[in-house]
């Protein structure tokens, strides 16, 4: 009776431990969305942040791209001061004080680039894309980890309760066999088989309570909220559509096939640019200089030039043609790598398509499995209460019905993050 008496405090702690934890999920913080979880994630990201500031830092190339070809204006300004000593043979010493001053400005514009100008101005403003398409990828790349991480984290809350309503109801399951065992129809072994089903639940209870804070701390590193009450997300508002579909509207939307794309079109201007780096280029070039010096024979002296050059480069010991060939070749493995994305995102959206398809078939195989374990434990408890099965046949009722609840949630889970993952590769953020 000590066992039992003991037993009654640990299952009276237990019961308690479960009171407070049901709490903690149910305070006063207000459920998160995976949406509003997915916000919060952008908004404070640290990548998403460095993307941003890539972006903006990618616009200035425009302006220096420009500028080279805008009017270079730069003024100069010079004073000095000399005092020269001299004496020829057979003359007195001469002493000469000088100041002389000096100003100028110059303006070069280059009136003609040999084709490079627009070919620039494109190069930059590819610079942007690409930047942007960056920002997408990493936006892409954080909204399908915070995804993943709330549904496993509902997972680990769901299945934490699941563990203790199989304790609840091994707690039923002991107070029963110790009545049957006080009236004289059961044994004490019976309540000891159940005592040590009840520990190793506890065990597993454990486990599962790490797994619900491990998940709620990775939860947090990404959106930076803690999220008390998170929901399943309505995977039924997220169209059925044709693998066929599914692939065109990937190869629209992915970021990986975009930034291929760019690139693609970043290798034709750099061929360009290197055909037409070393065409002749002409530039005006005005300069007006005003120099003074204390002298008796100039006192002041003005410049105004103007000077229209032409550059022609004849001979640059091979690296034009080299700049040509490895633009060429550069090219080329733009285009080949693009395609390459192409069949990666078939590819992708192919595995997620057939996941959602086996992950939905095998939801509606546990979700069968689970209302007849639920079945077969009632039918089982009420015939060993007639004497005709033994506790191992409740110990292993239960135990089936644990495991069928167990995979139930995985079945959910599996299905949900499958079903996420062909939304964010199709582009449809609605879920």
């Amino acid at each position: 009776m000590n066992i039992s008496k003991k037993m009654q405090s640990v299952m009276v702690r237990h019961a308690i431990s479960i009171i407070l934890l049901t709490c903690s999920f149910s305070s006063s913080v207000l459920a998160q969305t995976l949406s509003e979880t997915i916000d919060a994630a952008i908004s404070t990201h640290p990548s998403i942040k460095a993307s941003k500031a890539n972006v903006r830092a990618s616009r200035e190339a425009i302006p220096q791209a420009k500028a080279p070809y805008r009017p270079q204006v730069s003024a100069n300004a010079s004073i000095s001061s000399s005092d020269r000593k001299t004496r020829f043979e057979n003359a007195p010493e001469n002493q000469t004080k000088t100041s002389p001053t000096s100003t100028s400005i110059e303006i070069n514009q280059l009136i003609y680039s040999g084709g490079m100008k627009p070919v620039v101005k494109k190069q930059a403003q590819l610079q942007v894309r690409q930047a942007h398409t960056q920002l997408d990828a990493t936006q892409l790349s954080l909204k399908n980890n915070v995804a993943n991480a709330y549904i496993r984290h509902i997972y680990n809350i769901e299945a934490l309760n699941t563990q203790n309503e199989i304790a609840t109801i091994t707690q039923e399951q002991i107070a029963s066999a110790e009545a049957r065992f006080r009236s004289g129809i059961g044994s004490q072994t019976d309540v000891f088989q159940l005592q040590s089903r009840y520990f190793a639940i506890r065990a597993q209870l454990y486990e599962a309570q790490n797994a619900v804070e491990l998940s709620k701390q990775e939860l947090h590193s990404l959106s930076s909220k803690v999220i008390m009450q998170p929901q399943w997300p309505d995977i039924s508002v997220l169209p059925i559509i044709s693998m066929q579909h599914a692939k065109q509207l990937a190869q629209k939307v992915s970021p990986q096939l975009e930034s291929a794309k760019t690139s693609e079109k970043i290798a034709y201007l750099n061929y360009l640019a290197a055909k037409r780096r070393n065409k002749p280029q002409v530039s005006l070039n005005l300069s007006a200089t005003s120099s003074s010096e204390s002298s008796p024979l100039l006192e002041k002296d003005e410049d105004l030039r103007a000077v229209l050059g032409l550059s022609v480069p004849l001979y640059t010991g091979g690296r034009a043609s080299s700049e040509k060939r490895q633009a060429a070749a550069e090219r080329l493995s733009a285009r080949y790598d693009k395609r390459s994305i192409q069949r990666e995102v078939d590819l992708s959206v192919t595995n997620a398509w057939l996941n959602r398809q086996s992950t939905l078939e095998q939801l509606k195989i546990q979700e069968e499995r689970t209302s007849i374990a639920e079945q077969a434990l009632k039918g089982v408890e009420s015939t060993k209460a007639a004497g005709l099965l033994s506790i191992t046949d409740v110990l292993n009722a239960t135990e089936e019905l644990q495991n069928a609840k167990l995979a139930l949630l995985a079945a959910k889970r599996n299905y949900t993050l499958a079903s996420i993952e062909l939304a964010l590769l199709t582009g449809n953020p609605n879920f």
